[in-house]
């Protein structure tokens, strides 16, 4: 009874938080100003990437900077307008925070009494993991696999076998270290080459890393119509400023490409 005593209060007390808002006249404006601010900030260093790459020049990066800062004082005006047509806030805006920090803890434990089971004993990891396959969640099947790659780290088929789950899961870095043990153990292959590549790309946040970029090579080298690869080359060609080169990339893969691609309209959105 105390374990459930102390979920509910911390439940309350994350609640609480999360509603202060409501409960402050000018909570929700401060929050929209440091939104506002940041994507300024974002916005000023993309126009500063650009003039570095030599996209733009300094006049046109210096205007771009100057309407930034325009839209960023009108934006101020109408939040300091918003806040003084609002006035101070009403008893009912605090009362509905009271009661959520109230209601969402004893509601979420009556459902869980009627649903769940808190009486059932805890399974061990090892328990869950001995269970036979046909009964195992996917949770559990994974567990399994990790368990026998930590203790057959050089086991090139489980390798294999996981990492293109941890890419479907978005396990980014988990899923670059699989390809890559899989093609140290097992060679290259044009599925494990894009799948290490496409994994590294993802953990970078979209960058076209030099290692992800020699793998995309490779790919070509063993099939040169592998259309993943050639994407992700002709972005790499992007991001490094080579635009001429990069359009011609995503022009001969479009050429190439059949009328009914999945992948067209996202490499006519690059060009």
């Amino acid at each position: 009874m105390v374990l459930w005593i102390a979920f509910a209060v911390l439940t309350a007390i994350v609640v609480a938080v999360l509603t202060r808002p409501m409960t402050s006249g000018t909570g929700g404006q401060i929050l929209a100003r440091e939104a506002d601010l940041a994507v300024y900030r974002d916005q000023l260093a993309e126009i500063d990437a650009d003039r570095d790459r030599g996209l733009i020049e300094e006049a046109e990066a210096t205007s771009a900077r100057a309407e930034l800062a325009r839209r960023l004082i009108r934006r101020a005006e109408v939040a300091d307008e918003t806040v003084k047509e609002a006035g101070p806030v009403g008893v009912h805006r605090q009362a509905w925070a009271i009661g959520l920090a109230v209601l969402v803890p004893l509601l979420t434990i009556g459902i869980y009494l009627g649903v769940g089971a808190p009486t059932l004993p805890g399974q061990p990891l090892s328990t869950r993991l001995a269970k036979p396959p046909q009964e195992a969640s996917v949770t559990d099947l994974i567990g399994r696999v990790e368990a026998q790659l930590r203790a057959q780290p050089e086991d090139g088929r489980g390798w294999e076998v996981i990492a293109p789950i941890y890419l479907r899961m978005d396990r980014f870095a988990e899923a670059a270290n699989a390809f890559g043990q899989s093609l140290r153990l097992n060679g290259e292959s044009v599925a494990r080459l894009t799948g290490f590549g496409e994994a590294t790309i993802m953990a970078e946040s979209g960058i076209v890393t030099e290692p992800a970029r020699k793998a995309f090579e490779r790919a070509l080298a063993l099939d040169p119509q592998q259309v993943e690869a050639r994407f992700w080359l002709a972005l790499a060609k992007e991001q490094d400023g080579k635009r001429v080169e990069a359009q011609a990339a995503y022009a001969a893969l479009l050429q190439d490409s059949p009328a009914d691609a999945p992948w067209r309209e996202m490499v006519v959105e690059r060009m």
